[in-house]
C-alpha cells in the first residue's frame, strides 16, 4: 500500500526519480528498466509492467515490479493495444474497485512504437491526470534511452559484421592470388579448403570434385590437420544444392563448383567447430569462394588444354613431310621443321649452337622474296615451282608457298615458308601422261570389246567398217601427222554412237540430233572422232549420279556481224554442239580448260590434254570451239566448221553366202540390233525360221506365244538384267531336249554351266556365217546320234 507523503506532489517526485535513474550511464537495456520501475514502484503506482515488442508487434520482453501487478492487469491487454495503436496515454478506473486505477502509456522512439509501460494503483488516491502527464512523460524518456541502446547494439553488430566481411574478402583476394597459378586440381582444392577454413573460422571444410579429368577427389582439412585423398576419404556432407547457390544444410554450408556450363560438378563444404549457424553474409562469401576455385579449375583444365594442344602441334609441324621454314619479315632464318633439315642439310635441331647461319640457296632467294612480299603486303601466295636449285649434286624442283604469322604482346611478326621437293611428282607426272593416255585406251577398248567382237562377227557377214574401228583405237595410241579429207561429220558421229554408248555407260542417256542437209567439212577423221570421244568422256566424268549428254550437228549461215564476234569469215559452216546436265566449271577451270595439260580430275584420271586436242583439230580446219558453263548445271561446247562443197569418199559392204535350208525352228535372243539382224538374215538364208528377242524376258514370252515348239535357242550371253544361260536353263525346264547355242565377245565356254549336258555348245564372237551354221549341224548330229 502506498504512504502518503509530504513534500512535492507525487507525479513530480517519481519524475524526477525516474528521468534519474534514465540518466545514470546504462549498461543494458534489462538494467535500464530495472532502475526505471524501482523509481515507479511504489512512488507512483503499487505495480508497473514494461512490455516490449519486435517490429511484428510481438512480445519480446516483460518486465514487472510489484506482486499483484500480472493477477491485476492480465485482463487489461486491450489497453495496451489501444496505446500501441493510438500512441496516446489511456487511463482507467475500476467502476466496481474505486480504489483500482491504471494508466497505460505506449513507448515512442522517433515515431516508432517499442512497445508499453502500464501503472496499477489499488488505494487511494487513484492515478489522476497529472499522474498520467508524469508518466507519458517518463515513457518519453524511457523508449528515448532503450532506442539509444539498440542503436549503439546495432551498431556494435554492423561494426563487428563489417570487421568480418572485409576479413573474409581479404583472405579471399589471398587465396585468388595463391590459385591463380596452380596447375593441378588436387592443389586447387587444397588451397582453397585452408583458405575456407580461415576465412570461416570452421571446424572441418571439404572440397569434392565430382567430375573433370581429376574426379572422383576430395581435399578434407581439419582445425588440427588436413588431409588430401584419392578417391574420397573425408566426412560425407551433404550433396550439392540443385539450384546452383550456397545453401545451409543441418550443420554444413554448401556451396556448388560450377563448370563453365552451369553444370555443377562439386563442392565445398563447411562446418563450425560449435555447430552454430551460418549467416546470409556467409552464403555471399561462400558463393565467392566457390566461383574462385570454378574459375581455377577451369584455368588449370584449359592450361592443360593448351599444352596438350602445343604439343600435337609440335609434333605435327616436325613430323610433317613438307619443309617448314619460320623466318622473320627479312628473311632471317629463326626455325625450321625436320623435313627442311633434309632438305637443306641444315641440323635437325634448330636451338642447337652453330658457327654458320642456316641460308637458303642463293638461286631462290628472288623468288622467296617475292612470295614473302605478296605475304607481307596480305596479297594472295599461290604456290610457285622453284626449279633452278641444285641439292646434293641434283637439280630439284621445289614447289614453295609463305603465310605470314601477324606479331603478338611481346612478339614481333614472322613469316611461314612451306617447301617441298616436288622433283619427282613432276617427272612421274611427265611418264604419267603417256599412261593416262593408254589407260583411256584400256578404258575404252575394254568398253567396246564386245562391240568390238560384234563387229569383227558383222565382218564376216557385211564386210564392214572393223577395220575403220580399229584404226581409230590406234589412232588414239599413237601419234600421227593429220591427213584432213572431206567427210560427213553426220555419218562420222551416227557411226560413233555405238562406241559412244559403251564409253558414257548405261546411267547416261545418249541423245544424237544429226540434220541430214548438213554440209561435209575437210578435217582429220580420226582426230575428228576422238574430239568427239573426249568430249563425251569429259561428259561422262561430269555425271558420276547419272544424267544426259546431247550431241547436235546442223548447218548454220554465219552473218558478218557474227563472223567478227567469232573470229571468222562469213559464211556456210557446221555447227556441232556437245550439250552435258554435269556438274558444271567455275570462271577458273572454263577459263583454263584449253590449257595443255590442266585438269581438274585428279592423278590417274585425267590428262588435261583432251580440250587442248580438240581446239587444235578445229583450228587446224578453219573453225572454232567455245565453251559456256555454270556449276550445277551442266556445260556446252559449240564447234563452228567451214563447209565444204566436195563429195566424201565412198564405203565397200559385202553380202554373206547363202546355203540349204534345213527347216529347223530357232529362237534368237540379242540385244545388239546390227548382230541379231546378221545372225537373222544368216539363218534364214540358210532356211531356218526365226523368232527374234531383244531381251531375255521377251523371249520367254515368245517361247510360249509361239504356234511351233521351239528346237534351237541362240543367244547372246550377255543379255542385261539375264544371262543367255539362265535363259536357256529357263526354257530347258519345259524343253528338256532344246539345243542351245551361245555366243559371246568377252566370256568362255563355262558359261555352259547352266544348260544340260549335251544339249549345248558355244561359239566364240567374232565368227564366220559359215562357223555358226557349222556348230549347228554338228550340235544337231550330236543329238540325233546320242543314244536315246
Amino acid at each position: 500500500m502506498r504512504r502518503a507523503r509530504r513534500g512535492p506532489p507525487r507525479p513530480v517526485r517519481f519524475r524526477a526519480s525516474a528521468l534519474e535513474a534514465l540518466a545514470r550511464p546504462l549498461d543494458s537495456i534489462p538494467e535500464t528498466l530495472d532502475r526505471l520501475l524501482a523509481a515507479l514502484v511504489p512512488e507512483c503506482a503499487d505495480a508497473c509492467e514494461i512490455v516490449l515488442t519486435d517490429s511484428d508487434d510481438a512480445e519480446r520482453r516483460v518486465v514487472t515490479r510489484g506482486g499483484e501487478i500480472e493477477a491485476a492487469i492480465r485482463g487489461f491487454d486491450g489497453l495496451r493495444r489501444q496505446a500501441l495503436i493510438g500512441g496516446a496515454p489511456i487511463s482507467w478506473r475500476s467502476a466496481r474497485e474505486p480504489s483500482l486505477s491504471c494508466v497505460v502509456v505506449c513507448l515512442l522512439d522517433d515515431g516508432r512504437p517499442l512497445g508499453t509501460l502500464a501503472c496499477l494503483a489499488r488505494s487511494a488516491p487513484p492515478l489522476d491526470e497529472a499522474d498520467a502527464a508524469a508518466i507519458e512523460d517518463v515513457a518519453s524518456a524511457t523508449a528515448a534511452s532503450i532506442g539509444r541502446a539498440l542503436l549503439q547494439a546495432r551498431a556494435r553488430v554492423a561494426a563487428r559484421r563489417s570487421q568480418r566481411i572485409a576479413s573474409q574478402l581479404h583472405q579471399l583476394l589471398a587465396a585468388s592470388m595463391i590459385v591463380a597459378g596452380l596447375q593441378r586440381e588436387e592443389d586447387v582444392l587444397d588451397a582453397v579448403a585452408r583458405r575456407a577454413r580461415s576465412v570461416f573460422d570452421a571446424e572441418e571444410v571439404v572440397v569434392a570434385l565430382e567430375s573433370g579429368p581429376a574426379s572422383p577427389l576430395k581435399v578434407a582439412v581439419h582445425r588440427e590437420r588436413s588431409r588430401a585423398a584419392r578417391p574420397r576419404e573425408a566426412s560425407d556432407p551433404p550433396p550439392a544444392p540443385g539450384s546452383g547457390a550456397p545453401a545451409r544444410t543441418g550443420q554444413w554450408l554448401v556451396a556448388p563448383l560450377l563448370a563453365r556450363r552451369s553444370a555443377a560438378r562439386g563442392s565445398v563444404s563447411i562446418r563450425h567447430r560449435d555447430g552454430s549457424s551460418f549467416s546470409d553474409d556467409d552464403l555471399e562469401v561462400a558463393s565467392l569462394l566457390a566461383q574462385l576455385a570454378s574459375s581455377a579449375l577451369d584455368a588449370t583444365e584449359l592450361n592443360r588444354t593448351i599444352q596438350q594442344s602445343e604439343e600435337r602441334l609440335r609434333v605435327l609441324v616436325d613430323t610433317a613431310p613438307i619443309g617448314i621454314v619460320e623466318t622473320d619479315v627479312d628473311g632471317g632464318i629463326r626455325w625450321w621443321n625436320r623435313a627442311a633439315a633434309s632438305l637443306f642439310s641444315w641440323g635437325e635441331d634448330p636451338d642447337a649452337p652453330r658457327s654458320v647461319v642456316p641460308a637458303f640457296p642463293p638461286p631462290i632467294l628472288d623468288e622467296l622474296e617475292d612470295l614473302w612480299a605478296a605475304a607481307v603486303d596480305g596479297r594472295e601466295v599461290p604456290v610457285r615451282d622453284l626449279t633452278s636449285v641444285e641439292l646434293a649434286g641434283r637439280r630439284r624442283v621445289l614447289a614453295a608457298s609463305a603465310a605470314l604469322v601477324p606479331p603478338t604482346v611481346g612478339r614481333e611478326g614472322s613469316l611461314l615458308t612451306v617447301v617441298e621437293d616436288v622433283t619427282d611428282q613432276r617427272q612421274l607426272m611427265e611418264e604419267l601422261r603417256h599412261a593416262q593416255r593408254m589407260d583411256v585406251i584400256g578404258q575404252l577398248s575394254s568398253s567396246v570389246a564386245h562391240d568390238f567382237n560384234n563387229l569383227l562377227t558383222l565382218i564376216a557377214g557385211y564386210a564392214t567398217r572393223a577395220s575403220t574401228l580399229t584404226g581409230k583405237l590406234l589412232t588414239m595410241g599413237r601419234t600421227k601427222l593429220p591427213e584432213p579429207i572431206v567427210f560427213s561429220p553426220v555419218q562420222s558421229v551416227g557411226e560413233l554412237s555405238d562406241v559412244l554408248d559403251r564409253i558414257i555407260g548405261g546411267d547416261i542417256e545418249l541423245e544424237l540430233v544429226l540434220d541430214p542437209t548438213t554440209g561435209m567439212i575437210r578435217a582429220d577423221p580420226d582426230q575428228f572422232e576422238q574430239m568427239v570421244m573426249n568430249l563425251a568422256t569429259n561428259a561422262r566424268d561430269a555425271m558420276a549420279e547419272g544424267g544426259s549428254l546431247r550431241i547436235a550437228i546442223a548447218p548454220v549461215v554465219i552473218d558478218a556481224d557474227a563472223a567478227a564476234s567469232a573470229g571468222l569469215p562469213p559464211g556456210d559452216y557446221v555447227r556441232v554442239v556437245v550439250t552435258d546436265t554435269g556438274s558444271g566449271m567455275d570462271e577458273e577451270t572454263v577459263r583454263r580448260c584449253f590449257e595443255p595439260l590442266f585438269t581438274t580430275k585428279g592423278p590417274a584420271k585425267g590428262t588435261g590434254l583432251g580440250l587442248p586436242a580438240a581446239r587444235r583439230v578445229v583450228q587446224e580446219s578453219g573453225g572454232t570451239i567455245q565453251v559456256h558453263s555454270v556449276l550445277g548445271e551442266g556445260t556446252t561446247f559449240e564447234i563452228l566448221f567451214p563447209t565444204v562443197d566436195e563429195e566424201p569418199l565412198a564405203d565397200v559392204h559385202a553380202e554373206p553366202p547363202a546355203r540349204e535350208a534345213p527347216g529347223t525352228t530357232v529362237l534368237l535372243a540379242e540385244d545388239d540390233d546390227g548382230i541379231r539382224e546378221l545372225i537373222g538374215r544368216i539363218l534364214r538364208h540358210n532356211g531356218f525360221v526365226v523368232y527374234e528377242a531383244e531381251s531375255a524376258e521377251r523371249a520367254v514370252e515368245i517361247a510360249k506365244d509361239v504356234p511351233r515348239s521351239i528346237e534351237l535357242l541362240v543367244s547372246d550371253v550377255v543379255l542385261g538384267g539375264m544371262t543367255g544361260g539362265e535363259l536357256a536353263a529357263i526354257l530347258q525346264e519345259s524343253d528338256p531336249e532344246l539345243l542351245v547355242v551361245l555366243v559371246s565377245g568377252n566370256v568362255d565356254a563355262a558359261v555352259l554351266e547352266d544348260v544340260r549336258e549335251g544339249t549345248g555348245t558355244f561359239l566364240p564372237k567374232p565368227f564366220k556365217p559359215s562357223e555358226l551354221i557349222g556348230v549347228i549341224d554338228e550340235l544337231r548330229s550330236r543329238r540325233a546320234t546320242a543314244p536315246r
